[in-house]
């Protein structure tokens, strides 16, 4: 995702193992990594395809041990990478330029904020009148699953997933299609993305893609589409 210059990348921690927090998806087979080899990686990449800022919004679940750990790790493998204070240091009252802050990384863990605040999301009409500039939400994810018992090429579902979406304008639609397997983690075999308002109606094709964002030639998935 950072090699493709993305600008924000969500954390989800979590208490692990021997005092050092870890990140997954919580409550799924997802793999646990640790916490700092995550922000190893993110210093290392951060700053490949683009030289402006990089958000890290922690989606935080740990205790207040290893929250201390958490912020010890991003200080001392991020270093002056970090942005500890304002740029101006004064209080803020508006976002920054991007270019005023070119190669720094803001974060928004405990003492370390400076510019975003995570809150939570009591509606549009509370966001419009009470949430001020520095504060952002996380939106819920609705996720419908279906296993086929068919094998071969040519799997069929035949299901239908109906749901309801509240702001066409930032709803995102992901058909993502993997191999069960029982008694381990399933296998990825390709996704497909798009904002919700890009979907025609009628019978279409989704083509597939691969975990790197690679189009995949012979995987597709043959679907349609109403919108009520």
């Amino acid at each position: 995702a950072l090699n493709k210059g993305c600008r924000c990348v969500e954390l989800d921690c979590w208490d692990g193992r021997d005092g050092e927090p870890v990140i997954y998806h919580g409550y799924t087979l997802t793999s646990k990594i640790l916490f700092k080899d995550v922000i190893q990686t993110i210093k290392q990449y951060a700053f490949k395809a683009s030289p402006y800022p990089v958000i890290l919004s922690l989606e935080n679940h740990c205790n207040i041990e290893q929250q201390v750990v958490m912020a010890q790790h991003m200080k001392s493998i991020l270093g002056d990478m970090l942005l500890t204070s304002t740029i101006d240091g004064k209080a803020p009252t508006n976002f920054p330029s991007p270019e005023s802050g070119k190669i720094k990384l803001a974060k928004d863990l405990s003492d370390l904020v400076i510019y975003c605040r995570s809150v939570h999301f009591n509606g549009f009409e509370d966001a419009a009148h009470k949430q001020v500039f520095y504060e952002m939400s996380s939106f819920v994810e609705n996720k419908f699953n279906k296993l086929t018992q068919e094998t071969g090429f040519n799997p069929m579902w035949n299901e239908t997933f109906k749901f309801d979406v509240s702001v066409p304008e930032l709803a995102l639609v992901r058909f993502m299609v993997q191999d069960y397997d029982m008694s381990s983690r399933n296998d990825f075999i390709g996704q497909f993305t798009m904002p919700f308002n890009s979907l025609k109606l009628g019978y279409r094709q989704i083509h597939l893609l691969s975990e790197n964002g690679h189009h995949l030639p012979s995987a597709s998935l043959f679907v349609h589409v109403m919108i009520e």
